[in-house]
């Protein structure tokens, strides 16, 4: 199972965000979660052993890179999607 979390990238709110991945991994133990957030928030999800892969998301970014990284996202198939 494929989960991805997106959160918000102040850091205060990313360290919130743990507690998800507490009850995210009690409930669904060998999933893979990706988490999304902004580039203030990667060090909070970079070393923690619950999160796959941290995907960085700049909302300043060129409409191009989004849609890139949009289809990227889809392509990975997840399970469920976590918008907190």
């Amino acid at each position: 199972m494929k989960i991805l979390l997106i959160t918000l990238s102040n850091i205060g709110d990313a360290i919130l965000t743990t507690g998800v991945l507490d009850g995210l991994k009690k409930k669904f133990p060998a999933s893979e979660i990706d988490v999304i957030a902004g580039a203030m928030a990667e060090d909070v999800f970079s070393s923690d052993n619950r999160v796959n892969e941290v995907i960085i998301y700049d909302k300043k970014m060129p409409f191009l890179k989004k849609a890139a990284l949009f289809k990227q996202l889809k392509a990975r198939r997840y399970s469920f999607v976590v918008d907190l």
